[in-house]
């Protein structure tokens, strides 16, 4: 028996997340890998980490901290 790659959107891949914490964040040469309490996924688009009224992007000062930020001790 082989595994078949099974194919699926977007919204069915972050429907899975719904519930869990993010529990560790790595930075990729081209992509940044976030693993949660079960499943994990690779963004090659980077996220926005919005925290009140404040978005931050990756290359803006406090971005990598902010997305860190998002993991609960």
């Amino acid at each position: 028996m082989t595994n078949i790659p099974v194919k699926q959107t977007l919204a069915d891949a972050l429907t899975k997340l719904v519930g869990r914490e993010l529990s560790s964040v790595t930075f990729v040469r081209d992509h940044i890998r976030l693993a949660f309490d079960g499943p994990g996924m690779n963004a090659y688009t980077t996220p926005t980490v919005t925290s009140g009224f404040e978005s931050l992007g990756l290359g803006q000062s406090g971005y990598r901290d902010s997305l860190c930020g998002q993991i609960r001790l």
